[in-house]
């Protein structure tokens, strides 16, 4: 069975959403639901915060995303 991916990551106290190119396409060409946007929103949040935080913690918080998603390919959504 296929896991639902992962929309956010929590760590060091702070939750942050992930990058979803499904969701750019639904939002550009489909009908998105409110799910669709408010995950959306979400994303325009982080990155409008990132964009104020200090160029240290926006490199950790990329860093860690980064991690993430680079896990998250390399097990392929596969369950252990």
């Amino acid at each position: 069975m296929k896991k639902q991916p992962v929309k956010w990551i929590q760590f060091d106290g702070m939750s942050w959403p992930l990058p979803d190119r499904d969701l750019v396409w639904v939002i550009a060409h489909g009908k998105p639901t409110k799910e669709n946007l408010l995950q959306a929103a979400s994303i325009l949040s982080a990155y409008w915060q990132m964009i104020f935080d200090p160029v240290k913690k926006r490199q950790n918080v990329i860093r860690k995303i980064r991690a993430h998603l680079n896990q998250e390919a390399n097990t392929d959504g596969r369950e252990d």
